[in-house]
This record gives structure tokens, sequence and C-alpha cells, in this order.
């Protein structure tokens, strides 16, 4: 049982460790928009963001 707990708090520190990196990386580019590519919504997500700007999908 303890294995568990110690194997999800790795999980969860390495999580927050990559999560840093690729917001300080958002941050020093400029980044004004981002998805995760991940989801069923991505296409979705991409109209939204060019749909104002006069661009189309």
């Amino acid at each position: 049982m303890w294995t568990h707990f110690l194997t999800f708090d790795c999980w969860i520190n390495r999580a927050t460790q990559s999560l840093s990196l690729q917001s300080r990386l958002a941050v020093e580019h400029d980044v004004n928009a981002m998805t995760d590519v991940t989801s069923f919504g991505l296409a979705g997500d991409i109209k939204e963001t060019l749909g104002n700007k006069g661009f189309s999908l």
C-alpha cells in the first residue's frame, strides 16, 4: 500500500516539474494561446483561436 503512495507522490512531483518548465517557456516566448493536444477538442480550440482573426479551419 505504501509503495502506491510513494509512486503517486513521485508522479505528482515529476508532473509539477514538467508543467513548471512548460509554463516558464510559454512566458519567455510570449505564448498567448495553448491547448492540450490529447483532447478531442483540438479542432474546436484552433477554430476558436483563429476565428476572430480572419482565418478559418
